[in-house]
């Protein structure tokens, strides 16, 4: 009977630490991957647009004072995005939060499908350790909104059947 209630209580914490702390992370680094990326990518276009305009201003006509302003806008809007650009390293960001994305999906799908090392008795064990070993690893995060309480309780909940 208390092995049975044991299994159960261990089969929610895995549950629990599947949907709250695994498919949260990977909600939260797929968002600020694609936060990121877009970013990037609208940063670089407006760029580009305001590149090619300059060109375009000095060749249709006379360089009235109109003119010469919106060059001298144009082309400190394109320093500026540059800048930002380089400074928040914003093509490597968004980068890096899609890969720890992927690397958290991969590694729930190596265990619920059991394939590799999540083949025996301890994949959860397992699991746990490449998870939280992928989000240490991941840079530029804040995990703050993820209850700690579930590994944690885990843990815990292990040290339990262990000592009996």
């Amino acid at each position: 009977m208390y092995k049975e209630e044991l299994n159960d209580n261990l089969d929610n914490i895995q549950d629990e630490y599947i949907n709250e702390r695994i498919d949260a992370q990977i909600e939260y680094y797929t968002r600020k991957a694609n936060a990121a990326r877009s970013l990037d990518r609208w940063s670089k276009v407006i760029t580009i647009i305001f590149a090619s305009l300059i060109p375009v201003i000095v060749t249709i006509g006379p360089l009235e004072i109109y003119s010469k302003v919106l060059i001298v806008i144009l082309s400190m809007s394109i320093v500026v995005f540059i800048g930002i650009q380089q400074i928040f390293q914003t093509d490597r960001v968004w980068k890096e939060y899609l890969d720890a994305s992927v690397k958290l999906r991969h590694e729930k799908m190596l265990y619920l499908t059991n394939m590799n090392e999540y083949k025996d008795e301890r994949h959860f064990h397992e699991l746990v350790g490449n998870i939280e070993n992928i989000l240490s690893n991941a840079t530029n995060t804040k995990i703050s909104h993820v209850p700690q309480t579930i590994v944690s309780n885990y843990w815990q909940n292990i040290e339990k059947t262990s000592n009996k």
